[in-house]
């Protein structure tokens, strides 16, 4: 709970069509203003908006928020809220989503098997199913849409899957790891990314201190599943990658 500092009142005769941001950054180095002393949790909570006499302006109770996806209005003027592809202040909202696919299934964990595995993708009816082999992230520009067979995976394969369908946004998007024929004597991190040049650039100018996405998987040493997560990275340094 915060009140904006009266002596702002000025900023707050607004025009028709005009935008003003609040910055909801508890504990930033900025005090006062337009930096509002609450944070808003990622995982959805609800926010009032009161005038000075204490009553009800508006109100939003949001869901889970998504990683490179802001939450609004989806038209300016509009009653009904959702995901954005890309954050839009001080502008007009014109493109938006009521929410996501629902997150497809793998029948066959990643892991370490000692034989060939055979594996099937399920998802709802209306979705349409992406999938790769090489760890770039799937769909219609990139990948093979999924026909209901059985994929053979017999070698170390990274696979990924998404959901789509017109009128949402993708699903997440599932990474699994196979390793075939091979038993881990050490933890083993797989990363999977679009942008291996991060990696094999040797320019030592290119890509510094650009985060970019990442899957992580992580193994126990015995083969156990420790956890997967996505995540940005990005290189720090620069000539060190010529040697």
């Amino acid at each position: 709970q915060t009140q904006i500092n009266p002596q702002f009142t000025g900023f707050m005769n607004m025009q028709p069509g005009s935008y003003l941001v609040f910055h909801c950054d508890k504990g930033s180095r900025q005090r006062g203003g337009f930096h509002l002393d609450l944070k808003l949790s990622s995982g959805g909570e609800s926010l009032y908006l009161f005038n000075a006499d204490t009553v009800l302006v508006d109100s939003i109770t949001f869901p889970q928020q998504i990683n490179y996806y802001s939450y609004g209005r989806l038209f300016d003027g509009e009653l009904a809220w959702g995901f954005l592809p890309a954050p839009t202040q001080k502008k007009k909202n014109t493109v938006g989503y009521t929410g996501f696919c629902n997150t497809p299934e793998v029948s066959v964990p990643g892991g370490f098997y000692d034989k060939p595995q055979t594996i099937t993708i399920s998802g709802s009816k209306t979705d349409q199913l992406w999938y790769t082999l090489d760890g770039t992230k799937p769909g219609p520009n990139n990948g093979t849409e999924y026909d209901g067979g059985k994929i053979s995976i017999d070698t170390l394969t990274v696979l990924r899957v998404v959901a789509m369908q017109d009128g949402l946004l993708p699903s997440p998007v599932i990474t699994n790891t196979y390793f075939i024929g091979y038993q881990p004597n050490l933890p083993v991190f797989s990363l999977a990314t679009d942008h291996i040049d991060m990696i094999t650039n040797t320019d030592p100018t290119a890509n510094v201190y650009e985060e970019k996405p990442i899957h992580a998987e992580f193994y126990e040493k015995d083969g156990t599943h420790g956890f997967s997560a996505d995540l940005g990275f990005r290189l720090i340094g620069k000539a060190i990658r010529n040697y």
